[in-house]
């Protein structure tokens, strides 16, 4: 059976191994890294009241991280997503992830959503955010400083 259920504690394993395996999947051609669970902890004890698992027959799958907060230049209340991984044998239920979010958001006033995408999956994922009400917003870029590329 497939369930979306909130963050605890008792899930700081499973939401280690999925952010390990997102960084893998998604942030290693940019040559990003994570420090160690100790990182996911603190971030998790500070946030994890607006994350979100994915469930498949009692084992975490997925996951949709992040935090809501004031935009002060606008004085709106945002959701920033941070992660959203689903492992991917169960790729096809991770729209459940967005929909919990989106009703949990609706219930407590948050007034925006912002979600991102990194690297490979942007088409598939743009087309999904833009059927869901999304708008493109920003696009960012990555340079590694340390790799020595000279710039034009």
């Amino acid at each position: 059976m497939i369930k979306v259920i909130p963050y605890s504690d008792a899930h700081l394993a499973a939401v280690t191994r999925l952010v390990e395996e997102f960084h893998v999947e998604s942030l290693a051609e940019f040559g990003l890294s994570i420090d160690g669970s100790g990182d996911i902890a603190a971030q998790m004890a500070l946030h994890g009241e607006s994350s979100f698992l994915l469930t498949a027959d009692g084992s975490v799958v997925g996951a949709i991280l992040g935090v809501v907060e004031n935009q002060p230049m606008s004085a709106r209340s945002v959701y920033h997503e941070s992660m959203w991984y689903v492992q991917p044998a169960h790729r096809g239920h991770g729209i459940r992830l967005i929909r919990h979010l989106e009703d949990w958001c609706m219930s407590i006033g948050v007034d925006q959503i912002i979600m991102a995408h990194m690297g490979s999956a942007s088409e598939r994922l743009s087309k999904l955010f833009i059927r869901r009400g999304y708008k493109p917003m920003e696009v960012s870029y990555i340079r590694d400083l340390k790799a020595g590329v000279a710039h034009a």
